[in-house]
């Protein structure tokens, strides 16, 4: 079969087919947390050479992982509400915000300086209000 199209290529599938597979997949029986972890441990630490890193690198060059749609958005909206955070979340989330602000690698912190007018403004500001869209900017255009 290599090199050829498989022979339902372009046929959608019926409804009773989309229903058939979907039975099947309900009634599969999940992975059990050993294969789970034999899997994992498996891959873990895996030394990568260069060149599987580039052919990694272009199989997944050109897949769109811009913004999400908002029917996206609404569908994972939907699917949290009312789920609690796991134990801990907030502290790791404040232990690593905290350890950003001392190292001074938060995003806050990050300040550029407008080749135009010289003010130093952290990165919300800076890209809002200068570099390319500063009103000191001399126009160009003739």
């Amino acid at each position: 079969m290599k090199g050829r199209p498989a022979h339902n290529k372009g046929i959608p599938a019926s409804a009773a087919q989309i229903e058939k597979n979907r039975n099947a997949a309900l009634h599969r029986e999940p992975q059990s947390k050993e294969s789970r972890e034999l899997q994992a441990s498996k891959t873990r630490g895996q030394k990568r050479t260069e060149e599987q890193k580039a052919r990694m690198k272009a199989a997944m060059t050109g897949i769109k992982k811009g913004p999400m749609s908002d029917a996206e958005k609404t569908k994972r909206s939907v699917a949290l509400k009312g789920k609690k955070k796991p134990s801990g979340h907030t502290e790791k989330r404040l232990a690593t915000l905290a350890k950003q602000l001392e190292e001074g690698t938060h995003y806050s912190q990050q300040k550029k300086t407008c080749p135009h007018c010289g003010v130093i403004a952290s990165k919300g500001p800076y890209t809002r209000h200068h570099g390319a869209h500063c009103r000191h900017q001399i126009n160009t255009r003739s």
